[in-house]
């Protein structure tokens, strides 16, 4: 069954129609006026079309003042939108199939370009277009124009107040701005290795300089910090059968410490210190059943405006929140939790990442998005959704609680749903629960 979007927003140029051709026209018109033009062998390559007109002028006329090429560009910029009739511009092969099941299916459609409004509203007038579309937004309208298309892309889809929008586009700058906005949900059955993968996830953005905010709502900090710690003194150890590590347990029970050896002591600091030298990025915010959203988002921006970074969010875990509204279900508290945090993501431009328990009933099923069909809106408004399970789930004769007892275990990573890119193949990952540590393979 095909996921069914609640809105479907485009790019314009290069995504719904080639305009390439009506663009050159403009271009070398404004270059004209000026006494210039332009080499065929150069407005062959309709990549040079990504280019400021100013500095197209800079390549072409090396050393030719800046007041040349501002003025190339305000008449190229004055052909375009007054009175250029963009003949050649046409739709790519199947658009108006697709954009015509769009229509009859009632799923709601944009543009969001960076021509300018005007331009963008000629066009689809001439063309007898604007009834394919819901709205459409041009975002060159004055020269005053300063949003990044992150920006862009977040106000326009707060137009459609829905947070299960795709947006289509054609270049880097179109993923980037769709992924900006991105909630991810990982889901695994009970005491799998969740919190674990995620811990280590956000280790290692901590160690490339990267704030991530933890609401941990189920764990103290500090046991938190010592899975961390271990983990560090598991991969130090180059021991035979690494008999230097300790386990979590290890780093925190003071009467264990008077009996470990010097070397012991002396792995167990530099453990100590290989974590320090990234924990600083590491930002803790302990909570329980009665942490709701109001905190979440409130110590988001409390982060963002005490450090101005903006940080990745995780949330362990989700069911745990607590509920928007006593009077409705848990299925019902979920979906306005999971729709929440997707907002929030937008808001502020970040990555949320959030822990997701299982159905029972998925146990020992291989998994996929119906481990998640009951627990609200999930899989849905997630942007990508995670799914980690045991190796050889769904086979005959599978028994979790067997997979368990294993160590290291032997886990899978899948990803079942991605917005912005190919899904690919299930990731092969050991697990030492021990330590708290993954390692592919």
């Amino acid at each position: 069954m095909m996921h069914r979007y609640s809105a479907v927003l485009f790019d314009f140029d290069g995504t719904l129609a080639d305009t390439a051709k009506d663009v050159w026209d403009s271009v070398r018109y404004g270059f004209g006026k000026n006494g210039l033009s332009i080499p065929d062998n150069y407005a062959a390559d309709d990549r040079n079309l990504a280019k400021l007109n100013e500095q197209i002028v800079a390549e072409l006329y090396p050393g030719s003042p800046e007041a040349l090429g501002r003025q190339v560009a305000a008449d190229v910029a004055h052909h375009y939108r007054n009175l250029n009739t963009y003949p050649r511009t046409q739709l790519y092969p199947y658009i108006k199939e697709l954009l015509s099941a769009l229509r009859a299916a009632q799923i709601p459609t944009g543009i969001l370009s960076n021509k300018s409004h005007t331009s963008l509203g000629r066009i689809l007038k001439e063309k007898g277009w604007l009834d394919y579309f819901d709205s459409y937004r041009g975002t060159l309208d004055s020269d005053n124009d300063t949003l990044g298309k992150v920006d862009r892309l977040r106000n326009y889809m707060a137009a459609f107040d829905t947070s299960d929008a795709v947006y289509i586009g054609d270049s880097a700058g179109d993923v980037e701005a769709a992924k900006a906005n991105g909630l991810y949900v990982i889901g695994a059955v009970s005491s799998l290795g969740k919190t674990a993968f995620c811990m280590q996830m956000a280790d290692q953005l901590a160690r490339q300089g990267r704030d991530v905010l933890v609401f941990s709502l189920e764990m103290m900090a500090w046991e938190l910090m010592a899975r961390s710690i271990s983990r560090e003194s598991f991969l130090l150890d180059t021991s035979a059968r690494r008999r230097m590590a300790k386990t979590a347990r290890g780093v925190l029970d003071g009467r264990r410490w008077s009996q470990y050896t010097t070397q012991e002591k002396a792995h167990l600091d530099a453990a100590r210190d290989a974590y320090a030298a990234y924990a600083g990025h590491i930002y803790f915010r302990e909570g329980d059943h009665e942490t709701g959203l109001d905190y979440i988002q409130s110590e988001v921006a409390r982060h963002i405006a005490e450090t101005g970074e903006k940080p990745v969010v995780l949330i362990d875990y989700l069911q745990i929140i607590a509920p928007v509204d006593v009077h409705f279900t848990d299925k019902q508290n979920l979906d306005r939790i999971v729709c929440a945090l997707k907002k929030m993501s937008r808001q502020y431009e970040l990555t949320v990442f959030a822990i997701s328990s299982f159905n029972r009933e998925n146990y020992n099923l291989e998994v996929s998005m119906n481990a998640f069909k009951e627990s609200g809106g999930i899989d849905y408004s997630a942007d990508v959704l995670l799914g980690l399970q045991a190796r050889g789930a769904g086979r005959p004769g599978f028994q979790i609680d067997e997979e368990k007892r294993k160590d290291p275990r032997e886990l899978e990573l899948k990803i079942l749903k991605n917005r912005s890119a190919a899904l690919g193949q299930p990731i092969s990952l050991r697990y030492y629960p021990a330590f708290s540590c993954f390692m592919e393979g």
